[in-house]
């Protein structure tokens, strides 16, 4: 609007002004009202025609508010200059802010004939701004207390430093307020350079958003690390076009940087001590696993932490991984001399008291009803505090090497009795043989009845018999000791298991036995690879074990059976048996079953145990099964010769 304009009140300037929001009014050079618009009315809450011809003093405005309007209005008479000012009122109970502005009106002489004061509210403009200074101020704080600097970028005018943190962060001199990207760039390391331009394009065309990490080069020379990030602003530009800004903000992360290294490589030193700890661990498990004792790891309320391969074993695997306790009430615990062990004298219970023991013996009977004779050692580990917060128990099954201390006390209770009958029988009859000869070594003459030629001859005879006996335990001891040793020697050659059979049954068909052997089979042309002598040593072996065990007159049963590939011969007696739990063990050199009642049997406890051996070194097998009804039925598989 110009000065004509205001110069000339026409309906057009009329209808303009009395719809526009502002406050308006025109006064003259006695400084009266001579027009108010509407919006004067109804903030004052007078009508127009209560203001003109009237001063604001005669209106009854304060008498400050009217000191400031009239130096203002008598300043632009003088002047014939447009005049702002603010000034602050009072409405609905609460101070605002107003800004005014004066325009002169010229006449035609040149003078200025009337001025228009044009008032507006500026009360939320100034708070806003108030407030945004103070967000700015409190950014700027921020920033400046996190080592960061805001930047603007704007194709135009290039990059805005005015920003102290930013020109700080890059080591810059600036000699104003933008700088060109060109000069920009050359403070970056050269490597560097195309990241930026590259993530700035990005940011442009793709995301919105940029995002790089550089190195500045600092006046010094030193390089420092700086990431940036900002944003993309699209503003609309005329003709359609569209323009942009990024704006953003820049971190000196160098420390970051290489604190970031440090805890890479503290990282990788923790990674790789944790792979060598996990490596030894697993060592340490491995040879736990592996161990011939069993060990178990408590805790200090008494829950397994650990147990190795040994110690499920010897617990039978019935051991509740977090419940040891629930378990030792499941079982029972003897001392050595069969007597009840008191929970106070569990190892569990005494390793968690803190008492260190070792090899003590004690009788573990399994919920399965099994027994285990155990050697024991247990280890408490304290805390810093001196409490005991692990436990450690080791446990030795020595079952098996008790029984062979049994059965090497037994062995040579038998083989003393075993060597000492065919001994004394062969001395007396030795001693008696020599009370018939003269001086000069000969039969003497007789007393009378029977020749002395004949007694001495069979006196040796017998003395012969018994030695022969005594060889044959002698030999049965060494084969003994080659099995034990892997040595016992095999003469392999094609062998009729029809002729094998007939040799070890011929003693049982001369009467001298009080017993009845039955043979069915084989077919004949059955061969077999092997060793004769030690095959019917096997069979001789099973035979006299039937006839041993069978209480009267043995009624025994010896079947061949020929199989694909293979024979199977069995000797089945109606005897006393073995009971179902030692089926395996009488395989074991020097053990014998626990259903002999009392009686000491003939031999040394090893046929059975040598004759699985020559089994098992032919190809083949043999164990035991207990018969329908009653007795035992010896299972002997070998395998065919090749044809």
């Amino acid at each position: 609007m110009t000065r004509d304009d205001i110069g000339t009140v026409d309906d057009g300037f009329r209808v303009l002004v009395d719809s526009h929001p502002d406050l308006i009014a025109r006064f003259d050079r006695e400084l009266r009202y001579i027009y108010v618009n509407p919006a004067v009315c109804r903030t004052v809450g007078k009508p127009a025609g209560w203001f003109i011809g009237r001063t604001s003093r005669e209106l009854g405005f304060g008498d400050e508010l009217v000191d400031l309007w009239e130096r203002a209005l008598r300043e632009t008479f003088k002047t014939g200059r447009e005049l702002t000012f603010e000034f602050t009122a009072t409405r609905g109970g609460r101070p605002r802010t107003y800004r005014c502005r004066l325009v002169p009106e010229p006449g035609r002489d040149g003078s200025v004939k009337s001025v228009t004061a044009a008032v507006r509210d500026v009360t939320e403009f100034k708070e806003a701004c108030e407030r945004l200074q103070d967000s700015e101020e409190r950014l700027r704080l921020a920033l400046e207390a996190a080592g960061m600097g805001a930047w603007r970028y704007d194709p135009d005018t290039g990059v805005d430093i005015r920003d102290l943190g930013f020109v700080r962060i890059h080591g810059l001199r600036p000699e104003g307020s933008f700088m060109l990207v060109g000069e920009f760039l050359k403070g970056l390391h050269p490597d560097d350079r195309r990241t930026v331009l590259e993530a700035a394009r990005r940011a442009v065309t793709e995301r919105g958003v940029f995002d790089a990490e550089y190195r500045v080069i600092m006046p010094g020379g030193a390089t420092r690390w700086v990431r940036s990030r900002g944003r993309v602003v699209r503003r609309p530009r005329g003709g359609g076009e569209e323009t942009y800004i990024i704006t953003g903000v820049a971190m000196d992360i160098t420390e970051a940087r290489a604190a970031a290294e440090v805890r890479r490589a503290l990282l990788e030193e923790i990674s790789r001590r944790r792979r060598e700890a996990e490596s030894q661990a697993e060592q340490v498990r491995a040879i736990l696993e592996n161990l011939s004792e069993g060990v178990s790891v408590v805790s200090s309320e008494g829950a397994l932490l650990m147990r190795n391969r040994m110690a499920r074993d010897i617990m039978d695997g019935t051991w509740p991984p977090r419940h040891p306790m629930g378990y030792m009430r499941e079982v029972k615990l003897y001392r050595p001399d069969g007597s009840p062990m008191s929970p106070a004298e569990w190892p569990v219970t005494r390793v968690l008291r803190g008492e260190t023991f070792r090899d003590e013996e004690i009788l573990l009977e399994r919920p399965d009803g099994s027994r285990l004779t155990l050697r024991v050692s247990g280890v408490p580990l304290r805390d810093e505090a001196g409490k005991v917060s692990l436990g450690v128990l080791t446990y030795r099954d020595v079952t098996e090497l008790r029984r062979l201390e049994r059965a090497k006390e037994e062995f040579i209770q038998v083989l003393a009795h075993e060597l000492r009958n065919p001994l004394a029988a062969a001395f007396g009859l030795v001693q008696l043989a020599t009370g018939r000869l003269d001086g000069r070594g000969r039969p003497a003459e007789p007393d009378a009845g029977a020749g002395t030629e004949a007694d001495v001859a069979a006196c040796l005879r017998l003395a012969e018999k018994e030695l022969r006996r005594l060889q044959v335990l002698v030999g049965e001891i060494l084969d003994g000791y080659r099995v034990a040793n892997g040595r016992l020697p095999l003469d392999l050659e094609e062998v009729d298991l029809g002729e094998v059979v007939a040799e070890a049954t011929s003693p049982y068909a001369s009467g001298l036995f009080d017993s009845e052997v039955s043979v069915s089979g084989p077919p004949e042309g059955v061969k077999v690879r092997g060793d004769r002598r030690r095959l019917v040593e096997v069979l001789a072996n099973l035979l006299s074990n039937a006839v041993k065990y069978s209480p009267g007159r043995a009624r025994v049963r010896v079947g061949v059976e020929r199989r694909p590939g293979e024979v199977l011969v069995v000797v089945e007696d109606e005897g006393i048996g073995i009971p179902p739990d030692q089926l395996e063990a009488v395989f074991q050199g020097l053990y014998r079953a626990t259903n002999l009642e009392g009686r000491m049997p003939d031999g040394l406890g090893l046929g059975l145990y040598i004759s699985r051996d020559i089994a098992r070194r032919h190809g083949g097998d043999l164990w035991a099964e207990n018969r329908p009804g009653g007795g035992t039925r010896m299972c002997l598989r070998l395998p065919l010769a090749p044809e």
